[in-house]
């Protein structure tokens, strides 16, 4: 897993079957509740946290004047009593429990990616005490472009993540990572994997060894939707992450609870749990 972070920044995972399925079900929950009726979004959103519904915004865009050209949906563990509050109707509860379940068979993928890395550094890992060091903290969000909102040639501008591992599925094009040479290259993980990318926590975690993949995510021109999740990984508050490489005394744990606010989004809070 190291070399294949510092050689090409990105790597595929096979997702188990229960994993695949979660998906394909929060995929279908999900679809349902970009369909239904304005009030009955905008009313499913936790104004303290950001989580469940948000329509176009200026998430990881450069400036104001060009949004992001998506609806979004997202779930975050610490918060979910803070949405339930909010999922008022049957889609909203829903697509609520089909997300924790789809966060659920999905972590574990990023805590087997961490602990190799981690052997692959030489650093001590946590023994699998069945506790993930990141469920609770760690973000899943779908993102839902359609036709009507594709009015540029970027739906996304280019960014970075600014958690540790991003993990990500989509139904069809668009993405697109920078490659070494320069530029941009599509890439659209093939149905039944998922694809594996850093951001700035575990550049910094690694000392610059692996660097956070910039991305972003391109029109095209022969889709009319697509749909896609992303599941960015954090730690829970109370796990403290310091620099394996490089300068010592970073707060890393910190860092990735503040960044969000890099996005036009709260910085995660524990004491906001209900």
């Amino acid at each position: 897993m190291r070399q294949a972070l510092e050689r090409s920044g990105a790597l595929l995972l096979v997702l188990p079957a229960a994993a695949a399925a979660a998906l394909a079900d929060l995929k279908t929950r999900s679809l349902a509740l970009f369909e239904a009726a304005a009030a009955a979004k905008a009313g499913f959103c936790d104004p303290e946290t950001l989580t469940g519904y948000r329509r176009v915004g200026i998430e990881y865009s450069r400036v104001p004047e060009r949004p992001d050209l998506m609806e979004s949906l997202s779930y975050c563990a610490l918060y979910r009593r803070r949405l339930q509050a909010r999922a008022e109707g049957a889609v909203h509860q829903a697509w609520l429990a089909a997300a924790a379940t789809a966060a659920a068979r999905i972590d574990p993928l990023l805590c087997a990616v961490m602990a190799g890395l981690a052997a692959g550094y030489g650093r001590p890992w946590p023994a699998d005490d069945g506790a993930s060091p990141f469920a609770l903290a760690s973000i899943l969000q779908v993102n839902h472009y359609t036709r009507r909102l594709m009015t540029r040639a970027l739906l996304q501008d280019s960014h970075e993540d600014g958690n540790l591992l991003t993990m990500l599925s989509a139904d069809g094009p668009g993405l697109e990572v920078a490659a070494p040479a320069g530029g941009f290259v599509p890439v659209t993980p093939p149905a039944g994997q998922i694809l594996v990318f850093p951001g700035q926590i575990v550049e910094l975690l690694t000392g610059g060894a692996i660097r956070a993949l910039h991305h972003r995510v391109a029109r095209d021109p022969a889709i009319d939707r697509r749909h896609s999740v992303m599941y960015f990984g954090n730690p829970a508050p109370g796990v403290r992450l310091t620099p394996w490489r490089g300068p010592a005394g970073l707060e890393l744990s910190a860092m990735a609870w503040a960044n969000p606010r890099r996005y036009g989004l709260p910085l995660i809070r524990s004491d906001l749990e209900l």
